[in-house]
């Protein structure tokens, strides 16, 4: 216990000590960010699973990501477009490509 608070503290002390420090940054003079609309395109990749009614280990149903079958996990990924109008209004249009999988065969009985 005494680790964990040594090393929390040492973390908060580190974050804390700062010459100079920006919470936000002001893009309003940015000539891209003053237009009217503003574009972006972005992809993302992660892993994808799921809590079906087949779940983990064997006996009773844990809670959230005890129940997970991390055997069932998949790569997954994402693309993304945007417009965003003065700032107020965005769209976005987005596409994910993965697999949830589960399987009888797979649970410990």
């Amino acid at each position: 216990m005494k680790r964990i608070l040594s090393s929390s503290a040492i973390i908060i002390l580190l974050t804390c000590i700062s010459k100079q420090a920006f919470s936000q940054l002001d893009l309003s003079e940015d000539p891209y960010y003053s237009r009217k609309l503003i574009y972006e395109v972005g992809t993302s990749f992660g892993v994808m699973n799921c809590l079906t009614d087949l779940g983990g280990g064997k006996g009773e149903g844990k809670k959230f990501t005890k129940d997970l079958n991390l055997g069932n996990t998949s790569p997954t990924g994402t693309v993304y477009y945007s417009v965003s109008y003065k700032n107020a209004v965005t769209l976005r249009s987005e596409a994910t490509w993965g697999v949830v999988k589960a399987n009888d065969a797979t649970q410990k009985h």
